[in-house]
């Protein structure tokens, strides 16, 4: 299991203090992260690496906002295409590794919303 440790400080500091505006770069971290790891797998299951770079490329700046930097460098090696095979044991455990740590990010994200609310 990868470490997944995020951070808001991002969002918070972003927001200046206005709750209505940190919901809002809650909400679409919650919209986009899942979109994008989605095709994220699907472009992988294809072996359609350069779009896999794409995809990376913009999923960077969503795990960069929670500060998962061990993700960040996962992606940047997807983006660099440093793989060509989705059967290459080092591609699926980094693919793993990108998928469970931003699900954690998003079911943390999701529990700062219901906080929020209260």
């Amino acid at each position: 299991m990868p470490e997944c440790n995020i951070n808001l400080s991002f969002f918070k500091q972003n927001s200046f203090g206005e709750v209505s505006l940190y919901r809002e770069l809650l909400e679409i971290f919650l919209k986009t992260t899942p979109e994008m790891l989605a095709h994220l797998k699907q472009m992988a299951e294809q072996n359609d690496f350069t779009t896999v770079g794409k995809i990376a490329h913009k999923l960077k700046s969503n795990v960069q906002s929670v500060e998962l930097n061990n993700i960040y460098d996962l992606l940047d090696d997807f983006e660099a295409q440093k793989y060509s095979n989705k059967d290459d044991a080092n591609f699926q455990s980094a693919l793993y590794n990108i998928i469970e740590c931003c699900n954690i990010a998003v079911l943390k994200v999701e529990e700062e919303m219901k906080l929020l609310q209260n």
